[in-house]
């Protein structure tokens, strides 16, 4: 019962153990071998044949999925055959896995697999495919994006793979040209209620593009008062900070309710994000409430506030993080972002 705590697995030990009878001796190897990064190149050969060994011929499912998964850690594209094979294994989880890491890998090989996959019969591959599709090295944003929006368009596709491909698509909104048509979008804004999650979505996206609709509909959030004991999702906060983003001054009003009002001690009203985009829209108050804010943060919390600051793109907040840009790498790229737009603004 009191032992002595068993010492981490070396590297020899993990290409030991992976050849054990034991099936959990195996999978716990090869999930161990990822932590041993730094001594991979100079054994490559067999570390590959390793990975190889355990992806396609393990008898055990969960040896399979961590052997995918040490291939994650590792370098997918060393065992890319392996893992396209992966892909059809007889168990859902192993395919899953292996579509999510030749995603990591990024390798343009593994394109023309993930394009049939994006009509695969099986819903839970067509939905780790869209991701994985989303980050091969396409030469245009249109290459990637419109194999996406024929999976949106299809008639009966599982709401949860609408919903990634809205997810991966928002992700790359900022590559497009503003005005870009995204067919299929539009028609989500007059969905039924029951999908309003993608809804928002959908208008925080079109937003982004400058559609005039998908603004409404994210000032229809904006305005809306949460319930007793709402918490907000990352797309409601999305929404709020679009608006200081775009200077949307007609939601100035339901801003300061959020930020400032009762209903915060009731319900998640994104007091913070509010607060920011009212500070973006050039409000003192907020201004110096943001400021505070922002100097009292330490750690983790300082870096959480310079990323919402930089997405609603609160060009005063410069001067407050200059000094913390040097050794943090997240106000870095904060101040980056901010800076930029400082000088789109001129």
């Amino acid at each position: 019962m009191f032992g002595p705590v068993p010492l981490p697995r070396t590297f020899e030990a993990c290409l030991r153990d992976v050849t054990s009878e034991s099936a959990p001796v195996r999978a716990s190897a090869f999930a161990d071998l990822g932590r041993h990064q730094a001594r991979v190149e100079g054994e490559r050969s067999r570390v590959i044949a390793c990975l190889e060994r355990g992806i396609l011929h393990d008898n055990e499912s969960r040896v399979r999925v961590a052997a995918v998964l040490a291939a994650a850690d590792l370098d997918g594209r060393a065992v890319l055959p392996a893992l396209l094979v992966a892909c059809e294994d007889d168990a859902p989880f192993v395919r899953e896995m292996a579509v999510r890491t030749l995603g990591e890998a990024g390798d343009a090989r593994a394109i023309p697999k993930l394009r049939r996959l994006l009509d695969d019969d099986r819903t839970e591959l067509r939905y780790q495919a869209v991701t994985a599709w989303s980050r091969m090295p396409h030469e245009t944003v249109a290459e990637c994006m419109e194999p996406l929006f024929a999976v949106f368009r299809r008639e009966g596709e599982h709401s949860e793979v609408r919903l990634m491909v809205l997810r991966v698509v928002d992700e790359h909104v900022e590559q497009m040209e503003p005005g870009a048509p995204v067919p299929g979008l539009e028609a989500v804004l007059s969905h039924a209620a029951a999908e309003a999650n993608m809804r928002l979505l959908a208008g925080i996206i079109l937003s982004k593009l400058g559609n005039p609709e998908g603004r409404n509909i994210v000032a229809e959030c904006i305005h809306r008062r949460p319930l007793p004991g709402h918490s907000a999702s990352e797309d409601d906060r999305e929404a709020v900070l679009l608006a200081g983003r775009f200077r949307w001054t007609e939601t100035m009003p339901a801003l300061r309710r959020r930020a400032r009002g009762i209903g915060r001690w009731l319900a998640d009203t994104c007091a913070t994000e509010s607060l920011i985009s009212l500070a973006a829209m050039g409000d003192t108050r907020a201004l110096s409430d943001a400021a505070e804010l922002t100097r009292k943060a330490r750690g983790a919390a300082r870096a959480s506030m310079a990323m919402l600051l930089a997405r609603a793109r609160v060009t005063d907040a410069i001067p407050w993080l200059t000094g913390d840009a040097a050794h943090d790498t997240a106000v870095h790229d904060a101040l980056i972002e901010l800076q930029k737009a400082a000088s789109n603004s001129l």
